[in-house]
């Protein structure tokens, strides 16, 4: 028997993909895992990455505003501006 991709949603809105060389009856999911086509998977998965993309550039963005932040605060503590950089973590590239 050859290879075969199943597709699941599951009880949380995650997707999942299995890889099985066994008779789908014979394939145990996660409980509450609903089959789904590849269409449906992939639509699904698209919008969690993107999603998760912006997570993380919202993150990223956050982190970087601190940086300067703090970056700043240490400048108006009298920090010498090579030490504030190296103990904020701030780089040109945050401004």
């Amino acid at each position: 028997m050859g290879e075969s991709t199943l597709y699941y949603r599951h009880e949380d809105g995650s997707v999942s993909s299995q890889i099985t060389t066994r008779a789908a009856t014979e394939v145990a999911a996660r409980p509450g895992a609903v089959a789904i086509t590849k269409s449906v998977f992939d639509k699904a998965l698209a919008k969690i990455e993107a999603a998760n993309a912006e997570l993380v550039a919202v993150r990223r963005l956050g982190e970087a505003r601190q940086r300067s932040e703090d970056y700043d605060a240490l400048l108006a503590a009298g920090i010498p501006a090579a030490t504030a950089s190296r103990l904020s973590g701030h780089t040109l590239a945050d401004a």
